[in-house]
């Protein structure tokens, strides 16, 4: 469709200036010799006031030359115009593809936004997450970067270390770099090769710019270089490594903005199932200790249990043993001789209370049979 339409263009545009091109040429080839000559009634011609519209046909000429002119330049941009027209076209159709693509990715991005259970977040907090992640960006930056005024000495060095004078002027307003400015310079750390006297030299030029000129670049959310084009935040993280370390503790909110929504969306709002089922799953949990304390503490009761009845147990076995050991000891102290007087000493000792067992049952028999007499008489 493009190259189609730019040659149908291309064609009317010639036809047109041929038209016009022949029928001027046509013209002058027809009558431009009878400009200057009149008719007789007897069929002569004869020059009529030819010095004084001379300038007439001199004037005529030129507009025939000048419309040719233009008519070689409207064909010469007739085959521009095809070049134009086709990039033109090419260009609202790559636009038109870009314009769709963006459109996919809005849809997909509303999606990731939606919270866990489908309700989705409004756009405003979104963007408030946005602005906050540029700002902690923008602050970052912007205590990493070296301010100072130009002096004597700082332009010296600026000459040292700087290969043309065009370097000597801010790339974003174009001013010269003049002594006292108030000049920002960044870390972009960029090496440039240069050639002088035949030799290649490396050199890391600095890029300076205006204070006011960068804060303003940088406000506007592009925070890159604007001589080289060098991510000046993702160059912080890389030089400094203690600053990388701090973001991957705190988990800066620019690392994973896409996390961050879903969390967001997840939080913004919680379904009332989930939160009974979460609920459910807490107590159950909570039976299930109390049953193992339980039974740890049943099975800790019946050791102990088990333990006393053993020592209760093992003690007066213990007595025992402890007494028969003593007789045992003083058993085998006693010798034979000692244990024949033992015996003689008991049976002596027996006797005497038997005997003295009779004298007492013959006294009691005396004092009865005496009762009875007297009872008699």
């Amino acid at each position: 469709m493009v190259q189609l339409s730019a040659t149908v263009y291309i064609i009317r545009g010639i036809l047109r200036s041929l038209f016009h091109s022949t029928t001027t040429i046509l013209y002058f080839i027809i009558f431009g010799q009878k400009l200057f000559e009149i008719q007789t009634p007897k069929g002569q011609s004869i020059n009529f006031a030819k010095q004084e519209n001379l300038s007439a046909g001199i004037f005529l000429r030129i507009y025939m030359i000048g419309h040719m002119f233009t008519t070689i330049l409207n064909v010469i941009s007739i085959f521009m115009a095809r070049k134009i027209l086709s990039a033109v076209y090419k260009g609202m159709f790559y636009y038109s593809i870009m314009m769709l693509i963006d459109e996919l990715f809005d849809t997909n991005r509303r999606r990731n936004n939606q919270s866990y259970f489908g309700t989705q977040v409004p756009q405003h907090i979104m963007d408030i997450i946005d602005l906050d992640q540029q700002n902690h960006q923008f602050k970052d930056v912007i205590k990493n970067l070296k301010m100072f005024k130009l002096t004597e000495r700082t332009m010296e060095k600026l000459k040292n270390s700087t290969e043309s004078k065009y370097e000597f002027t801010c790339s974003i307003c174009f001013d010269n770099l003049k002594l006292e400015d108030e000049v920002i310079e960044t870390y972009c750390d960029k090496e440039v090769e240069y050639k002088l006297d035949d030799v290649v030299i490396k050199k890391k030029i600095p890029h300076i710019f205006h204070s006011k000129c960068i804060l303003v670049w940088l406000g506007k959310g592009h925070l890159s270089c604007p001589l080289c084009r060098t991510q000046l935040y993702q160059k912080l993280i890389q030089l400094n490594t203690n600053f990388s370390q701090r973001i991957d503790q705190n988990v800066r909110v620019e690392q994973d903005s896409h996390q961050l929504r879903i969390q967001y969306g997840r939080d913004l709002e919680r379904d009332e199932t989930d939160l009974e089922n979460m609920d459910e799953q807490a107590l159950q949990q909570q039976q299930q200790q109390q049953q193992q304390w339980q039974l740890q503490n049943l099975e800790q009761q019946s050791i102990s249990i088990a333990q006393a009845q053993n020592n209760s147990s093992q003690i007066p076995r213990d007595i025992h043993q402890r007494e028969s050991l003593e007789i045992q000891q003083q058993l085998a102290q006693v010798s034979i001789n000692d244990v024949n007087l033992i015996v003689r000493s008991n049976a002596e000792r027996v006797d005497e209370s038997s005997l003295l067992m009779d004298q007492d049952f013959n006294d009691v028999e005396e004092r009865s049979s005496a009762n009875m007499d007297v009872v008699v008489k």
